[in-house]
């Protein structure tokens, strides 16, 4: 007899320091999130106490992202919410199935 084994690891969480929890599919594409945090984790964009316009704010994302990301603290993170969608779509069909009066019994002579 075939069992099916189901695990519910959540793996959208994590607890280690500059661990990286399961990103959702909604997360952008590409490689700008991670480089930022890389560049974040080795400590780049120091040296010089001048910077263009275009540098700052690259070097301001960084620092947000990496921030954001590497969990110094160790607490608990997750790039995931909850799921929306399958909330909203449960309320609206609750609100949206309407009232049905019932049949006409016809006339009744009493």
């Amino acid at each position: 007899m075939d069992t099916i084994v189901t695990q519910n690891i959540p793996n959208n969480l994590t607890q280690v320091i500059q661990g990286m929890p399961f990103k959702p599919a909604t997360m952008a594409q590409g490689s700008m999130f991670t480089n930022a945090r890389a560049a974040f984790i080795r400590q780049a964009g120091g040296g010089q106490s001048w910077f263009q316009s275009s540098d700052y704010t690259k070097l301001q994302t960084i620092i947000a992202t990496g921030k954001s990301s590497t969990n110094p603290n160790g607490i608990t993170m997750s790039f995931a919410g909850p799921d929306q969608t399958s909330v909203k779509t449960a309320i609206a069909r609750c609100r949206g199935g309407g009232s049905v009066s019932p049949k006409k019994k016809g006339a009744q002579r009493s």
